[in-house]
Parts: C-alpha cells; structure tokens; sequence
C-alpha cells in the first residue's frame, strides 16, 4: 500500500528488463503502467463479475500496447492466512486502536501516505 508502489515497482522492473505484470487489483491506472515501461508491461486479469466490465478491462490493456495477458485459475475461496488474521487485516480496512498505533508509530509513512492521498483500486 506503498504511494505510487507499482509505478515505483514498474519503473524497477523496465530499468532492469524484466517484464512488470500490472493486477487488476492495483491503485495505478493500465495506462500508467504502459507510460512508464514504454509499452512493455503485461497485464494479470482478475475476472470480473460483469461481462462489460471485463471487456471494457481488456480493450484497456490492448489499446495500451498490453502484449500478455496474464490469467490465473484460482479457487473461488478466501485463504487461510494465520498471519493476516494475527495481523487484522480486514477487506474492507477497518480502524482500531491497533493500527491507530501502528499509523503513530510511522510517522514518516503516514505523512507520504496523506500526501499522495488515500490509495483506491
């Protein structure tokens, strides 16, 4: 949940020639992606509930010079993940007193974060 993370990270991976898989599930824009890596991104599709969506998706990716389009077979299922449930991760994120905690005590991560604004997929 790092700003600008996969810019930061298709940046990484263009500079380095290695291809960059941009999610559906992500807080920068197909486009984006495609700028920074001039053309050279893939594109990983998390299959939407709506058909026009999908589509609308995938004329996206192309008209971005997209040139692999990543699909993976899943199980229609949450995991069982220890960790975030120790950690309280939540979908949708919740406030607690915890994580009000852990926010004072990155101080210099809160302040990036307020400063690019709250991340949205």
């Amino acid at each position: 949940m790092w700003p600008n993370s996969p810019e930061i990270l298709a940046k990484a991976a263009f500079e380095h020639n290695i291809p960059f898989i941009l999610s559906t599930v992500t807080t920068t824009n197909i486009e984006r992606a495609s700028d920074i890596t001039e053309g050279k991104s893939w594109f990983h599709l998390y299959y939407p509930a709506e058909n026009r969506l999908r589509d609308d998706i995938l004329k996206r990716a192309e008209a971005a010079h997209c040139s692999v389009l990543v699909i993976l077979c899943d199980v229609p299922r949450f995991g069982f993940r220890p960790s975030d449930i120790r950690n309280g991760l939540a979908m949708p994120p919740s406030m607690s007193v915890k994580n009000i905690l852990q926010v004072m005590g990155k101080p210099s991560r809160t302040l990036k974060t307020l400063k690019h604004g709250q991340p949205a997929f």
